[in-house]
């Protein structure tokens, strides 16, 4: 009787890898004709036969993603970092959140983010932008410097350093980071900001322009 068992689990399991293997490869299919709906569709049943849950949730966490979806993007990411902690799931589950102005979400998740990977530059770029939103230089700053630390050419960092500095009332220390930031701009041939860099410059010097 065990054995009679046995071969009807066995059985069993053949055909659950079965039906997986081809619900998943028709997810593949439909996602490379662009057919979102349909792979979305195909790799959910693909779960239910015994697909990596996480790589599952993960696949159509990203296809919503793909489509502004960000409401049904967070669902599947959250299923999937039930499972497991993944630092790009994070960061792009932040991302999501802070399309649908959920940035208190946001910057748990990209805390969590550099938790896990202390040159994750992106991170430092997204939670200082919501600090600097916030009108939170201190916390601002900081983030920009380790972003600037990480991307030495980035001349925004540079600028966004010095207007948080500014707006701590700091002109002294402030204008070294626009004059980095003009020269920068310069280099790069963009007018529009090493004008905006000059202005700013100006000003703290009691120039009229």
């Amino acid at each position: 009787m065990f054995i009679e068992e046995r071969k009807i689990s066995n059985k069993n399991n053949i055909t659950k890898n079965i039906m997986k293997d081809c619900y998943k490869g028709l997810g593949n299919i439909a996602l490379n004709d662009n057919d979102i709906e349909s792979a979305i569709d195909y790799y959910s049943r693909a779960i239910l036969y015994g697909f990596s849950k996480f790589d599952g949730y993960k696949c159509i966490g990203y296809m919503y993603y793909e489509k502004d979806n960000w409401f049904k993007a967070c669902e599947y990411f959250t299923k999937a970092l039930s499972i497991k902690q993944d630092v790009d799931l994070y960061y792009n589950r932040a991302y999501a959140r802070i399309k649908m102005n959920d940035n208190s979400a946001a910057l748990s998740d990209l805390t969590k983010v550099i938790g896990l990977s202390k040159n994750y530059s992106q991170a430092y770029w997204a939670r200082a932008t919501i600090y600097f939103d916030r009108r939170q230089w201190s916390l601002a700053l900081a983030d920009y410097k380790r972003y600037s630390a990480l991307n030495k050419n980035d001349a925004a960092a540079v600028y966004n350093i010095g207007v948080s500095i500014l707006n701590q009332g700091n002109k002294k220390a402030a204008y070294p980071y626009f004059n980095k930031a003009k020269n920068m701009y310069q280099a790069q041939g963009n007018a529009k900001c090493y004008n905006d860099c000059v202005r700013i410059m100006n000003r703290i010097n009691g120039y009229a322009y």
